[in-house]
């Protein structure tokens, strides 16, 4: 299985399930920075020696349909991103079930929480989101939009095994989401996000990926 994985853990999820996005808020499109780990249990190494391997780049979140929502991964050693590639099929976020949780009990939900669950008899997956939500909301100048409902910063752990005739292996991931001021400059769908996230990555001289 060794590099070939990293394009392998979620190709059947992608199409399997879709939850509805329950946070309560006004915002429709949000875009993160995310950073994603994915260190595994028997081939430990990265690139060509393992199947352990990494995601950077950024995630443009439909909260109206989750099922539209899009990725830009970055290559730094090279300069170059990619649209939609293995990392959104890896993160898959159409299948995560967000919710704002009260667990102080008073009446204020300080946190958002997310839960994606599934097994196929090949590949299982566990993966838990948090974050705190501000009492004020989010906001971004110069919108004067405030997105509430919303942790400014989501924090994912969980566990992804995969066993077929392609490899065998675990592994631990784990996520950071930060949200980005680009949330607050009136992107009104996934594709408008994601041309604000290409067009600032071409200004620093990235090119898309070939």
């Amino acid at each position: 299985m060794k590099a070939g994985t990293r394009r392998l853990l979620l190709p059947l999820l992608v199409v399997a399930l879709s939850f509805a996005f329950t946070a309560n808020s006004e915002a429709v499109i949000l875009i993160y920075r995310v950073t994603y780990s994915a260190k595994a249990k028997f081939f430990p190494r990265g690139g060509t020696a393992g199947n352990s391997f990494a995601h950077r780049g950024y995630l443009v979140i439909d909260t109206n349909n989750l099922g539209n929502s899009q990725s830009v991964e970055i290559f730094p050693a090279n300069r170059t991103y990619q649209v939609n590639g293995s990392m959104i099929s890896n993160i898959a976020p159409n299948l995560i079930a967000f919710a704002n949780l009260n667990l102080k009990g008073d009446a204020f939900a300080e946190t958002q929480a997310g839960l994606i669950g599934f097994s196929n008899g090949t590949l299982t997956i566990s993966r838990g989101y948090r974050g705190v939500i501000p009492r004020n909301g989010i906001r971004f100048p110069p919108s004067t939009t405030i997105f509430s409902g919303f942790a400014r910063v989501l924090r994912g752990t969980g566990n992804v095994t995969f066993n077929s005739q392609q490899g065998f292996d675990s592994w631990r991931t784990s996520e950071v989401w930060r949200m980005l001021p680009l949330t607050g400059g009136n992107p009104n769908s996934a594709a408008t996000g994601v041309t604000a996230i290409t067009s600032l990555l071409i200004s620093r001289r990235y090119t898309p990926l070939n």
